[in-house]
C-alpha cells in the first residue's frame, strides 16, 4: 500500500504519539487536534493529563511488582531444591516484616 504525501507527513506524528504511549484509539483525536492550530489547547491538555495519570498508575504498579519480585527472590536465592521452592509453591510472604527464609519450618506454611 502506498501512502499519499499527506499521509506520509502524518506518520512521524503518529509514531511520536505511539512513542509517548498514546493508544491507537486516541491517534485520530490527536491528529484532528494537531490540524486545528488556532484552537485552544484545553482538550489536548486534558488528554495529556489523563494519559500522564495512567502512566503514573502503571509505573506505581510496576514498582510494586518489582518489590514483590525482589521479596520472592530473597526467599531462596537459588539454593535448595525446586520441590522446596517457596516461589514455585507461592508461599513466600510478601510482607517485609514477615519475610520467610527458605530454611523456615515447612510445617508452619
Amino acid at each position: 500500500m502506498a501512502f499519499r504525501p499527506e499521509q506520509r507527513r502524518r506518520l512521524p506524528f503518529i509514531r511520536r504519539c505511539r512513542d509517548l504511549g498514546f493508544t491507537l484509539d486516541l491517534v485520530p483525536d490527536l491528529l484532528r487536534l494537531s490540524s486545528e492550530r488556532a484552537r485552544a489547547s484545553a482538550e489536548m491538555d486534558l488528554i495529556t493529563e489523563q494519559h500522564r495519570g495512567a502512566v503514573e498508575e502503571k509505573l506505581a504498579d510496576l514498582t510494586r511488582l518489582a518489590t514483590e519480585l525482589r521479596r520472592f527472590a530473597a526467599c531462596c536465592r537459588g539454593k535448595g531444591l525446586i520441590a522446596d521452592c517457596r516461589i514455585i509453591r507461592g508461599s513466600c510472604s510478601l510482607e517485609p516484616r514477615v519475610l520467610l527464609s527458605c530454611n523456615a519450618d515447612r510445617s508452619r506454611l
